[in-house]
């Protein structure tokens, strides 16, 4: 492998992984804005709701990490029949759990948010189970996307999944004006207007992507839906995707716990959290969209079962990265007294969270070491070591540590950034070493 090739084949993905990355991100703000706009009680119960979805997708999220990790290595094969045999079988596993979960949601909304969100007024409660009425079946189609748009990414592809993403907010947007927002005479459906929404843009999303991706020839290799003989690769698909799947959605768990201890702190504390998550989304969105394209790249090598070549691709990537994360880092130190003022007026809470930006400056200097190599880990289909290293990290030294120094030190809200860098510390220091021994390629062979 010389450098053209490395050069494009990052290049050729990572444009498109970059818009997907931030259409993703606005989908879900730019509904919740829009429900804000009819009272608190529908802002306040949508909100609740989209983020026990969170968790639940997440976890669908991670399972399409087995499906993608395996067509793009039997398509760096030329072996267009496993490939095939891959997308249906990871489809349909996904949908043999997704929708069966989404029914379930749908008839046991009120109790599960009564249950989670005990403390809420009923308002907000009857909010919250309208729009699940709704919101509740775009599981299965949150998947469907997801898994989709991985598996073309590895046959080289992102532009699908980016005007995939891109018709979806654009869905979303009308969709949204004229059920919530009841434009052009539209009835307002409040909090069922937003479900209503977000499945149109989800299922939206989907026939975009089929259809760009057939315009642009990119199932020429496999089908995506040769049914015939799908369940021959289910044990690999899951020796991948179900860590992936723990690993994502306890994480995400990890992040309503975080901000149910950062609530008990009083409302100034829990908008400065928001604030700075918000911030840190905002700033990491290029390496987040790096380390996806990485992941597919790794996976088209190891397909080829070259351990070099492999490594010699690890090494210019983290090159790359750690040259993406100092400049990040740069851009944070530069612009942390103004990024805050994009979410709130609060000169208070701007100027906690400009402090709480120096650790993630810090942290995104060792970015690399911390989330990029279990990229590199995945491809090769890898995934347990960085999937218990992952959660231990997170519950023990993240959530742990932001209690500890919450309530034995008293230092607030900053208790959370110095977690945080104290985990992806710690995670550098496991990570490396398991790296830097060639652990990772237990799967290739020489």
């Amino acid at each position: 492998m010389d450098k053209t090739d490395f050069r494009q084949r990052v290049l050729r993905l990572f444009p498109g992984v970059i818009i997907s990355q931030l259409t993703s991100m606005i989908l879900g703000t730019v509904n919740t804005m829009m429900a804000g706009h009819i009272n608190s009680e529908v802002l306040s119960g949508v909100g609740n709701a989209d983020t026990a979805l969170l968790v639940i997708i997440a976890f669908f999220d991670g399972y399409t990490y087995g499906g993608s990790a395996l067509n793009g290595r039997y398509l760096a094969q030329r072996d267009g029949g496993a490939a095939s045999q891959v997308t249906a079988g990871s489809l349909i596993m996904g949908l043999s759990f997704g929708i069966p979960l989404s029914v379930l949601l749908f008839f046991f909304r009120a109790p599960i948010m009564q249950m989670v969100y005990s403390s809420a007024a009923a308002p907000v409660i009857n909010a919250s189970c309208d729009y699940l009425a709704f919101a509740a079946f775009s599981i299965p189609a949150a998947f469907v996307f997801s898994q989709l748009s991985g598996i073309l990414r590895s046959a080289g592809d992102s532009i699908s999944p980016m005007l995939a993403g891109l018709s979806a907010n654009l869905v979303n947007l009308a969709v949204g004006a004229y059920l919530i927002l009841g434009l052009f005479g539209a009835k307002r459906l409040g909090a069922a207007g937003a479900g209503i929404t977000l499945l149109a843009a989800r299922i939206s999303s989907i026939l975009v992507l089929l259809v760009s991706a057939h315009f642009r020839n990119s199932f020429r290799k496999f089908s995506p839906f040769e049914i015939r003989n799908f369940s021959c690769h289910l044990s690999e698909i899951n020796r991948i995707g179900f860590p992936s799947s723990f690993e994502t959605s306890a994480f995400y768990v990890s992040r309503l716990v975080l901000q149910i201890i950062i609530a008990m702190m009083g409302t100034a504390a829990n908008a400065s959290y928001l604030v700075f998550q918000s911030s840190v989304s905002l700033y990491s969105l290029i390496v987040d969209a790096y380390a996806i394209v990485i992941f597919h790249v790794t996976a088209n090598y190891s397909g080829i079962g070259n351990r070099k070549d492999c490594q010699l691709f690890a090494k210019r990537a983290i090159k790359l990265g750690f040259l993406l994360s100092a400049c990040i880092s740069m851009l944070i130190l530069v612009t942390k007294q103004f990024i805050p003022y994009i979410y709130t007026s609060s000169d208070e809470i701007s100027n906690t969270v400009s402090l709480m930006l120096f650790a993630l400056a810090y942290t995104m200097l060792i970015w690399p070491w911390t989330w990029l190599l279990p990229s590199f880990f995945r491809g090769t289909g890898n995934v347990r070591y960085s999937a218990i290293v992952n959660i231990v990290c997170t519950w023990s030294l993240r959530i742990g540590g932001t209690f500890v120094l919450s309530h034995c030190f008293d230092i607030g809200v900053f208790s959370v950034p110095i977690a945080i860098a104290v985990d992806c510390t710690v995670r550098a220091l496991l990570y490396y070493p398991y790296y830097r021994k060639g652990k990772w390629l237990i799967y290739l062979h020489d």
